[in-house]
């Protein structure tokens, strides 16, 4: 999830400028100026959103979500990521399914929340790829299946997520949801650089096949 604000803040930081005179009020404190940029930078984005632009209505969910230039309401925060989410924005539907998962501004609901989670995963979405993979495992809103948390975990580890990497190299060390492979999962456990798993499962291979994995961890962390 995306905690940026974005390029329009320039515009804020302009209008904002210069308003106060030193002789007739003493100058903002960098707190309060910064919250009123924050508060312009809502004025302008939320402008946007009502007139449609999908990205705007991200931004003001978001703002919304973090209390950034108005008031932390998580309800508010819903109706916007929602609206962004109905023009097919990955990071809203992500957004959506945290929300509905830990019931923040709504009803928590796990199956609503693991649809927001895989629109976002088929969207491209890592992090909500790696969700989905943890609903499959843990049977979270959908029927447990270890080879469909696998093949999550894959779709976000490919992408250089950390977690779904390190939870990928976990099924793989077991043989949960995969044929067991030591070296496999030494290798993402190698490209997720978690020393703790990897020392783990360092002990079940030979000389030869933590260097050759190793040297394959080389090649695909250059190659990001």
């Amino acid at each position: 999830m995306s905690n940026r604000i974005p390029g329009v803040l320039a515009l804020a930081l302009f209008l904002a400028g210069g308003f106060a005179s030193p002789v007739l009020a003493q100058a903002p404190s960098a707190e309060e100026r910064q919250q009123e940029l924050l508060r312009i930078w809502y004025e302008i984005r939320e402008g946007a959103a009502s007139k449609g632009e999908v990205e705007a209505k991200y931004d003001v969910g978001v703002a919304n979500y973090l209390g950034r230039g108005t008031a932390e309401d998580p309800r508010q925060a819903v109706r916007w990521f929602q609206r962004a989410a109905d023009r097919d924005h990955a990071d809203a539907h992500h957004y959506l399914g945290y929300m509905y998962a830990v019931g923040l501004g709504v009803e928590a609901d796990p199956q609503k929340s693991l649809e927001h989670y895989r629109l976002a995963a088929d969207l491209g979405n890592a992090s909500a790829q790696y969700s989905v993979g943890q609903a499959y495992e843990f049977g979270q809103g959908v029927r447990a299946d270890l080879r469909a948390a696998a093949r999550w975990y894959r779709a976000a580890a490919e992408q250089g997520e950390a977690r779904a990497q390190t939870r990928l190299g976990d099924l793989y060390l077991v043989g949960r949801g995969v044929d067991r492979d030591a070296e496999e999962a030494y290798l993402w456990y190698g490209l997720a650089r978690n020393e703790e798993r990897m020392a783990e499962a360092r002990q079940r291979l030979t000389r030869s096949q933590i260097a050759a994995t190793d040297e394959r961890v080389r090649a695909l962390s250059a190659a990001r």
